[in-house]
């Protein structure tokens, strides 16, 4: 007998076990690209929702803080491609990565991926303590350290990472600290080193930006949201941060002035993406 679609039921899988095909997928696209060697690490376990609340939410709503906890392993895997695929097609050799960092990790949603590249040395930091007690607790072979508002970065040595990773981080810089920022990236990547960082584009203006705000950005090229304003995140009036956008213009001033831009993906749907490489 057939079904409605009215009387239908909609079945969802358990998000463990979306994780895992999805990662198996992801594994052997990164096979197809050239990839040798990957580890089968378990994606491990998700952080608490006060966590996922101050790292990754746009609106106040329960909901959100569910889905983003449903998505958080498939996102973390999918953000692990991108960046190894967008890094391999501008000349990274994938099987003889040594090192990589990322800054502003959270609960450690892309970085605890990158486990699965073998004898390859991992560091993070965030500049939420309560984040890095929990990722230290739960994430094991990743090295966790809090970082200051502004450099250096004590912990990492000069030119000693492949790769460096800034998810939704330059979305909540201010300006006057974003230079500073890409030069400690700068000084800490080997030459030739790539920068994999996501800023706020097309998508999140016409999310966030209304009135005189968006006045201020089209007049000025750049605004800067405080916790306070209207279409602020979530995760910026929780952490007491800034929600920054600049048009492309501004973008390619700022980081072209430290790093070579060599791809801008735009996202009509979330993020765009940069991707910037040290002289060498």
């Amino acid at each position: 007998m057939a079904v409605s679609g009215s009387a239908k039921m909609r079945i969802r899988l358990p998000a463990e076990t979306v994780a895992r095909s999805y990662r198996d997928v992801v594994y052997q696209e990164l096979k197809d690209g050239g990839v040798k060697r990957l580890l089968e690490i378990e994606p491990g376990p998700l952080p608490p929702a006060q966590i996922i609340e101050r790292t990754g939410v746009m609106h106040d709503t329960e909901a959100e803080v569910a889905e983003q906890r449903r998505t958080f392993w498939v996102s973390g895997y999918y953000h692990l491609r991108e960046i190894l695929d967008a890094t391999r097609r501008c000349g990274l050799d994938l099987n003889n990565l040594d090192a990589v960092f990322e800054l502003g990790c959270g609960a450690a949603r892309v970085i605890r991926h990158f486990r699965a590249m073998p004898e390859v040395r991992l560091i993070a930091s965030d500049i939420g303590a309560t984040s890095i007690r929990w990722c230290q607790a739960n994430i094991p072979g990743v090295e966790f350290h809090v970082n200051q508002p502004t450099p250096p970065l004590e912990f990492a040595e000069d030119e000693s990472f492949d790769v460096a990773i800034a998810m939704s981080v330059f979305t909540h810089i201010p300006l006057n600290w974003q230079s500073l920022w890409l030069h400690e990236i700068s000084r800490i990547l080997r030459r030739g080193g790539f920068l994999v960082a996501t800023v706020a584009g097309e998508h999140h203006r016409r999310l966030q930006l209304r009135g005189k705000p968006l006045e201020c950005f089209r007049r000025h090229g750049h605004v800067t949201l405080s916790p306070r304003d209207p279409g602020v995140s979530v995760s910026t009036r929780l952490t007491n941060t800034w929600d920054v956008f600049q048009t492309k213009g501004e973008l390619y001033k700022v980081f072209g002035d430290v790093f070579k831009i060599l791809s801008h993906l735009e996202d009509q749907h979330g993020l765009d993406t940069l991707v910037l490489q040290k002289p060498r």
